[in-house]
């Protein structure tokens, strides 16, 4: 139970708020204080959701049901143009906590074919061209490391608040009591993304992976610090955390190992949730009330940039570790 949790029926979307709210207060007041009275009871959200409609005209219902198409259509967009499970879990070798973020923010999950999952050694094969983008110096790469964390932390708070504001601001109509659905939709990535990316630590290309980043770090050991002793391994998973692709050199083809059976298992079963994970958002988007269309294409924008910025982050992660196919020439 959550009894601090702000009501619905509070708080509207400003195209249609002001009518919403005079038929909330006004006409269906005494369904709106025996909700109030009793938040967790669905049939009590349900009769003041009725006792709305009932007194709403009918285009302005045609307009809430366009809104509700446009929405169930988002998460398929998104799922077009989000990171990939597998990218995500090759990153997280390397740098958890960005994997996290991105994918925190991209609301969905990219989803292909069911079961054909890119390899490690697909992501990380250049097709065509060599890298075009140079390596960073020490003094650089933490300035850099520290853009991408803010660019993935805005994308995230935005996606995570733009659900908290559509759950808060509109009603599920299948989950009337509850208005945090919208928010459990957009935090599936990141929980799948654990499931994953936990185990994956432990493959043979996690540490491939791990190992070659540690020559490449800007961090240096401290002087006080004995340079004749190994660094700790917390010191060098902080120095893997913050050092960007960018500053390491490209990845030979010929070195990448290939992933062993149970991991493309653990792949798979991701996979198949981050397909759950889109059909659940279908079903909670095409079935918000009292959004105009106006205002479903500002939210439906707002989880597009999310995305795409965590996508072009996470792209710029993996051209720079990509290997070209003339490596081994």
């Amino acid at each position: 139970m959550l009894p601090n949790r702000p009501l619905s029926f509070q708080d509207w979307y400003s195209n249609y708020g002001a009518d919403f709210m005079k038929l909330s207060t006004g006409t269906c007041n005494t369904t709106l204080a025996n909700y109030v009275g009793s938040p967790f009871d669905p049939l009590l959200c349900n009769d003041h959701v009725n006792c709305i409609l009932e007194a709403t005209n009918e285009a302005r219902k045609a307009h809430m049901s366009a809104a509700a198409i446009f929405l169930g259509m988002v998460p398929t967009l998104l799922s077009l143009i989000a990171p990939s499970l597998s990218q995500l879990a090759l990153l997280s070798a390397r740098r958890p906590l960005l994997a996290l973020f991105l994918s925190s923010g991209s609301t969905v999950l990219f989803l292909d074919r069911l079961f054909r999952i890119e390899s490690p050694r697909e992501i990380l094969t250049r097709t065509d061209g060599e890298r075009f983008i140079p390596r960073l110096k020490r003094q650089w790469a933490i300035l850099f490391s520290v853009g991408e964390y803010l660019l993935a932390a805005i994308a995230a708070i935005n996606a995570i608040w733009n659900s908290w504001q559509l759950g808060n601001k509109a009603v599920v109509v299948w989950k009337c009591e509850l208005n945090f659905m919208p928010l459990i939709w957009v935090l599936g990535p990141p929980f799948i993304v654990m499931v994953v990316a936990i185990p994956f630590q432990f493959t043979t290309i996690a540490k491939f992976l791990r190992a070659q980043a540690c020559v490449y770090s800007p961090l240096t050991v401290p002087e006080h610090v004995d340079s004749k002793r190994e660094p700790g391994a917390m010191w060098e998973c902080m120095a893997r955390e913050i050092t960007p692709a960018i500053r390491h050199p490209t990845i030979k083809l010929e070195e990448i190992p290939h992933a062993e059976t149970w991991a493309v298992f653990i792949l798979n079963v991701g996979f198949c949730l981050a397909a759950l994970q889109v059909l659940f958002g279908i079903g909670v988007l095409s079935s918000v009330l009292f959004v105009s269309v106006r205002d479903a294409i500002w939210v439906g924008l707002r989880y597009v940039v999310s995305t795409g910025v965590c996508r072009l982050l996470l792209a710029l992660e993996l051209e720079c570790m990509k290997s070209d196919r003339r490596s081994g020439d």
